[in-house]
């Protein structure tokens, strides 16, 4: 069974250390944890309590972290899980900068201020080091200069260990029975509820398959991603099968639990071939001799001169039911000749065409406490 942990806002503020190990003592069955982890970042001493604690719980338990948005200090307690994960095309998603604060005082206590900040400077110079295998000076410089990452370059730096797939979701409300609920699920579902309130989100994670079919992720929210091992129902039954999903992705499903995610299947080098093959098929069948060329050239220059003649002939004429008769017949072979035209043109590669009528980052300190705290950006 995995537990959930959510860790979001103002970390020392709205998520501490206290309310992190009561989230896992709440989960006393949970052989595995999720941390859901969407802050700006916080208090760095706080930041790098919950680190220690996570990374110690993973020594007993799997730790996954997932994150929509790690800042400041909170890019160092998502570090913490064995197993880090990003929805794949995310941006600015990881943040990393120097600390700072924001301190008043006499030169004793700017000092030790000072001193402080240094110290947790170093501090997050040598936990990047060792946790990205980058040489200090580096770390330093992209921490100076407050160096934002998408999930792709989290990714190729080590941060992340995998991406997760994006698939579209069609969010609803969505209703379901709650009979016979262990306290352990209820108890799941009220910090489920608690996620959802600070975040603005009101419903599960519900995604419709090419067929209109819904696809019920129960322990999702509408914001997650589905991904392997989720539990999913169809039609309130656990689902069973494959489901293809309108973006050409495909969900396997056994006994209720997602088993495998599909991506869009590519277009074989056969395919490509089979289509060229009838592309140059089409094209065989004009003509490529150049005296072919110029002899239809030289037909449809005779039937213009006739056609004209005709005309010039017809307008001379008194009977309007000549005229009547010799314009629909010029229609007749207007039409005619813009068909040959057309096929001429396509012939010898020509452009013509008939004519128709139609942050700055915050890291500032409380009472002399250094924060990582970032808002607003460069």
């Amino acid at each position: 069974m995995q537990g959930k942990i959510f860790i979001s806002g103002e970390i020392g503020v709205d998520s501490t250390l206290v309310d992190v190990i009561r989230q896992v003592k709440n989960q006393p069955l949970a052989t595995s944890f999720l941390v859901k982890i969407h802050s700006e970042g916080g208090y760095a001493e706080d930041g790098f309590d919950i680190y220690d604690y996570l990374k110690n719980l993973d020594k007993e338990k799997p730790v996954t972290t997932s994150t929509t948005m790690a800042y400041s200090i909170a890019s160092v307690i998502y570090m913490a899980g064995s197993t880090r994960l990003m929805v794949n095309g995310a941006n600015e998603v990881y943040m990393i900068h120097l600390p700072w604060m924001q301190v008043v005082g006499d030169t004793i206590q700017l000092t030790d201020y000072l001193n402080g900040l240094k110290d947790c400077e170093n501090r997050l110079i040598n936990f990047y080091t060792e946790a990205l295998a980058i040489d200090k000076n580096t770390i330093h410089s992209l921490l100076k200069n407050e160096t934002y990452l998408s999930a792709d370059e989290c990714l190729d730096f080590g941060i992340a260990t995998g991406l997760e797939v994006p698939l579209k979701a069609v969010a609803k409300l969505h209703t379901q029975k709650e009979n016979n609920d262990s306290i352990m699920n209820k108890l799941t579902k009220k910090i489920d509820q608690i996620w959802n309130k600070l975040n603005g989100i009101k419903n599960e994670l519900i995604l419709q398959d090419a067929t209109g079919l819904e696809l019920v992720f129960p322990e999702l929210e509408s914001s997650d991603v589905a991904s392997v091992d989720a539990k999913v129902t169809v039609d309130g039954k656990p689902a069973e099968g494959d489901y293809l999903m309108p973006d050409g992705s495909t969900v396997v499903a056994a006994n209720g639990v997602v088993t495998e995610i599909k991506p869009v299947e590519e277009p074989t080098e056969d395919d490509t071939q089979a289509a060229e093959g009838d592309e140059t098929e089409s094209d065989q069948e004009i003509p490529e001799d150049p005296t072919e060329k110029d002899k239809m050239i030289e037909e449809l220059q005779a039937k213009v001169a006739e056609l004209q003649a005709k005309l010039d002939e017809l307008m001379t004429s008194e009977d309007a039911s000549n005229l009547l008769e010799a314009f629909e017949k010029s229609l007749e072979k207007q039409a005619e000749l813009e068909t040959k035209f057309n096929a001429l043109a396509k012939l010898i590669g020509s452009d013509f065409t008939t004519t128709t009528s139609e942050n700055n980052p915050t890291i500032k300190a409380k009472d002399g406490e250094v924060k990582s705290f970032s808002i607003k950006r460069k």
